[in-house]
């Protein structure tokens, strides 16, 4: 599935650390210039869509097709310029496509 990420793994240039069945794994996106927002951390849909991205991973995990039907975020800190955010998510059940994801 990384492979065929452009999104993921070319354009925001994601690393893809581990997947791990049963719904566990881990991602880190380096925080570049171009990601900082006028207060000069990265901006917050950037890490939006690493959590995302995270949350994809852990839920396909288990070889079925999943998709979000939905999610929220609470950014716990700020994301600086030349750092490596790292995301985890592990997802706690899964049935009929749909998966309940943890992501720090």
């Amino acid at each position: 599935m990384f492979a065929g990420d452009a999104a993921s793994k070319d354009f925001l240039q994601m690393e893809l650390l581990a997947c791990e069945p049963p719904g566990r794994a881990r991602m880190r996106m380096a925080v570049r210039e171009a990601m900082l927002n006028g207060h000069k951390i990265c901006h917050g849909g950037l890490i939006f869509t690493l959590a995302d991205s995270t949350f994809a991973f852990a839920c396909n995990s288990h070889n079925k097709v999943a998709v979000a039907a939905g999610c929220s975020i609470e950014f716990l800190q700020p994301a600086h310029w030349a750092t490596c955010s790292p995301a985890k998510a592990s997802s706690r059940c899964c049935a009929g496509g749909m998966a309940s994801t943890t992501c720090a």
